[in-house]
């Protein structure tokens, strides 16, 4: 059986805005080992990575924030909102030959 051990690292990047590059910095910064396990953290270390991970913003603060700009940006009829709006492609992807799926679905 192949089970593979939890690292402190995929902890770390379970959390919604926070990928392995962030989850890496905040390791190096409390000193800890990024293949180390969470059941072997003391108390104290526990207590540095909640209060970088505090620092951050991340989980439904962070999504409510992506949420408010989306709206703003519609709301004063940006390119970028309309885009969003139509849910077409927002960074300059191709649609001639991609994105076919989203581009019916908002015509209907």
């Amino acid at each position: 059986m192949n089970i593979k051990k939890l690292t402190f690292l995929k902890t770390l990047t379970n959390t919604f805005g926070i990928g392995n590059y962030t989850a890496n910095k905040i390791l190096n910064k409390i000193g800890l080992n990024k293949r180390s396990s969470p059941l072997s953290l003391n108390g104290k270390q526990k207590l540095l990575v909640n209060r970088h991970k505090k620092l951050l913003n991340t989980g439904k603060s962070l999504s409510t924030f992506i949420r408010e700009s989306i709206n703003f940006e519609q709301k004063i009829k940006s390119y970028r909102g309309i885009r969003h709006k139509r849910k077409y492609p927002v960074r300059g992807q191709r649609t001639h030959t991609n994105a076919k799926t989203t581009k019916t679905r908002s015509k209907l």
